[in-house]
């Protein structure tokens, strides 16, 4: 019998194409379907280039694929085979083009040696029947063996319910990188359409978009994001056309579920948009046998909906100049279609976020916020955004519980897949003395955005406010192992080691922060409150000077104010700095009743009362 000619020896390699083994030495190396295919393509054509689009063909016949995904395949091939892009001993990369495996191949056909065992004499009727029962065990064990691998293979090939997935930030193929909001309009389409199917679990955009300028194998994306499957894609286009490529792979094994292409005029980029999310999610929904909601959407004026993605695209920014600018391309899109909602609901989260980050006097902003909620809601009652941001304003300026979490809950009921309703109920339970209700919801938002850096640093101060500093910077640590320069998590780090006796440590990471921030104000009067409780009044002193100065044009909470007199142990003039942030309604009230920080000021009967009118019961 000949060694089969299918196996490809490349020392110290071999691979196996039969038993679909690629071994070093005498070890199995685990590669993943696909990608041992392009592995054997390459070794049945090697020393000649291999065009992309030949691999395509044969290894992906009859499916669309990025090219993201065969540059994964070859990455894993050159780890496996402990090979280097820069000098390669066998995968070489032909730029553009495609690749050539430049080692040594052999498939040997030297016959196999023959195996001759010693027989002990025998009665010439035993040696007869010896062949016939030999052969009878033989394909008994056959059968059994090949009934394994039937079974087997009905269990490993059979479709895999999919329950969860994500929309990885579709790649902007085209020449021109300010058009880049186009690609994201289309992920943030798709995952709002995704969303309204029933039973699927869809994991936001502040999560996927940390993909963006990654380049993660898709089983590990999957596994970290926590989904079954994943949507990838790709948008190209010119001055009158767009070409978008969108398959959904199963990522466990890489398996393609489903692939299309679409191709349409660029004139008209909102029904562009809602055209591909609606087939896109239709699809899904057929493939997966599962029903999508219903959604009827007023059709938008193509410029109206530019702006709006413009808006979008600044707004998740997080900056105050970013928000200003938000602002200006909601108002635009406002302007050429005032039934628009969208734009609404987005402004409303500009401002919030203003109030919020103590940017602008929430007096000033939150009315406004609102204001554009509520005018979201009249022209579209089910935009789950304009729900959510309305019950943000209810909970933060109006210090309106029950008709927050009515806000808050009807957003979830418009969309279960609003990471931010469940964050935001997750606070108000916390606020209202409910923290197992609270914990309950941050794991909801969890789930739905698991890479979202304030919803990890979030769960940290939720045990912060609870007393349990341990578990809090379990908590804290890991958002900061996420991003070692997240500043909300750093604070509220500081915060914990001041409740647990290391009051120098944490005047030291408040003074890294102020570095962080670039002496941002509200930093530095954090940081004043850790000087004047680590024993080092006059250097708060100077700081304080510094943020309640008249002439200081930048806005401080007074809450803040309150804090760092509270540390300094002048009782007075902190409740004097608590009635002007009751006054300007400060967003911090709500944590007023939680916050270890202000415990000094728990005996004054005039907190008590503050505590009782904004509805939060006793302070703990």
């Amino acid at each position: 019998m000949s060694r089969s000619t299918s196996t490809f020896i490349f020392a110290p390699f071999r691979l196996d194409a039969e038993r679909h083994l690629l071994l070093h030495h005498d070890q199995e190396v685990e590669l993943r379907p696909k990608t041992f295919e392009v592995l054997l393509y390459l070794l049945q054509h090697p020393r000649r280039l291999v065009t992309k689009d030949e691999l395509f063909s044969k290894v992906w016949s009859g499916s669309v694929v990025s090219e993201t995904t065969l540059s994964h395949c070859i990455e894993e091939i050159r780890s496996a085979l402990h090979d280097d892009a820069h000098n390669p001993r066998y995968v070489k990369t032909i730029h553009r083009l495609g690749y050539k495996f430049i080692g040594r191949v052999s498939s040997p056909g030297v016959p196999e040696p023959v195996v001759v065992a010693a027989v002990k004499h025998q009665p010439v009727k035993a040696l007869l029947l010896a062949p016939l029962h030999n052969r009878l065990f033989l394909t008994l064990g056959m059968l059994f063996l090949l009934s394994i691998i039937i079974l087997y293979s009905i269990y490993a090939l059979r479709p895999r319910a999919i329950d969860s997935l994500a929309v990885l930030p579709f790649l902007n193929l085209s020449a021109q990188p300010n058009q880049e909001y186009m690609a994201d309009g289309l992920t943030e389409a798709l995952i709002a359409r995704l969303a309204g199917i029933k039973g699927l679990r869809v994991i936001s955009r502040t999560s996927v978009m940390q993909y963006k300028e990654m380049k993660k194998p898709l089983p590990v994306i999957a596994q970290e994001l926590g989904v079954d499957a994943v949507i990838e894609g790709s948008m190209d286009h010119d001055s009158s056309r767009v070409r978008v490529t969108v398959q959904l792979i199963q990522a466990r094994k890489e398996a393609h579920i489903w692939a299309n292409t679409y191709e349409q005029p660029l004139s008209d980029l909102w029904t562009l948009h809602d055209q591909l999310a609606q087939a896109i999610a239709t699809a899904i929904s057929d493939t997966l046998s599962l029903s999508r909601t219903a959604q009827s959407l007023t059709p938008v004026v193509p410029r109206a909906y530019e702006a709006y993605l413009k808006g979008r695209y600044f707004l998740e920014k997080r900056r105050e100049e970013s928000f200003l600018k938000a602002l200006e391309f909601f108002q635009q899109s406002i302007q050429i279609q005032p039934q628009f909602a969208a734009p609404y609901a987005g402004m409303a989260s500009c401002y919030n976020m203003l109030a919020n980050y103590d940017m602008q006097p929430p007096p000033r902003v939150a009315p406004l916020a609102k204001a554009a909620a509520n005018q979201a809601l009249t022209l579209d009652e089910n935009l789950a955004e304009a729900h959510a941001t309305l019950g943000f304003t209810l909970m933060f300026y109006d210090w309106d519980w029950p008709r927050s979490e009515a806000a808050l809950r009807r957003a979830l009921e418009c969309n279960p897949n609003s990471s931010e309703s469940h964050h935001w109920l997750a606070l108000l339970c916390m606020a209202t003395g409910r923290f197992t209700e609270a914990l309950q919801e941050i794991k909801k938002a969890q789930t739905l955005d698991p890479l979202s850096l304030i919803i990890n640093t979030n769960e940290g101060w939720l045990y912060y406010y609870h007393r349990q500093y341990d578990q809090a910077m379990i908590r804290l640590n890991a958002a900061l192992e996420m991003n070692p320069a997240f500043a909300s998590a750093l604070i509220k780090k500081a915060w914990v080691l001041q409740q647990t006796g290391k009051k120098k440590e944490a005047a030291a990471i408040l003074d890294q922060v102020c570095v962080l921030l670039q002496n941002d104000l509200n930093a530095r009067a954090w940081y004043a409150h850790a000087l004047a409780f680590a024993g080092k009044p006059d250097s708060a002193r100077v700081i304080l000077q510094e943020l309640i100065d008249p002439e200081q044009i930048k806005y401080v909470s007074p809450y803040l104010v309150a804090c760092v007199y509270t540390a300094l142990g002048d009782g007075e003039r902190a409740w004097n700095w608590l009635e002007r942030a009751y006054e300007q309604h400060s967003g911090w009230l709500v944590w007023l009743a939680l916050d270890p920080k202000l415990e000094p000021l728990h005996a004054d009967p005039r907190f008590q009362q503050m505590v009782q009118q904004l509805g939060l019961g006793r302070a703990h």
